[in-house]
């Protein structure tokens, strides 16, 4: 099972990432939207690129990583994930997540 090791108010936290949703960037701030819970860190969002398996997560947005199985739709400029949240898509990233997710589904045939 792949997961993410963070730091988190003093204490080591093993995230599996299949719980993980999506990264989201503040500045050098990186909140973790993981099932059920949020974590934020101290580390910038450009840190975690390659960080979770990059077959699992894509970067999206200058913003936002986002869990490639989380995704329900994609449109011109925005990404659904599971329980509806919806995150930007930037236009010169947009192809790439599409292709992505091409190769996603044509692995899970």
């Amino acid at each position: 099972m792949e997961k993410l090791i963070i730091q988190y108010n003093n204490e080591t936290i093993i995230i599996p990432y299949y719980n993980i949703m999506y990264l989201a960037s503040d500045g050098r701030y990186t909140t973790i939207h993981a099932i059920n819970k949020k974590y934020v860190v101290c580390r910038n969002i450009g840190l975690y690129c390659h960080d979770p398996s990059p077959a699992l997560f894509a970067r999206v947005h200058k913003q936002y990583i986002v869990n490639l199985q989380k995704i329900e739709k994609v449109s011109a400029n925005i990404v659904t994930l599971t329980d509806q949240i919806t995150l930007p898509i930037s236009r010169r990233r947009h192809s790439a997540i599409q292709e992505l997710i091409n190769t996603l589904i044509k692995n899970n045939n």
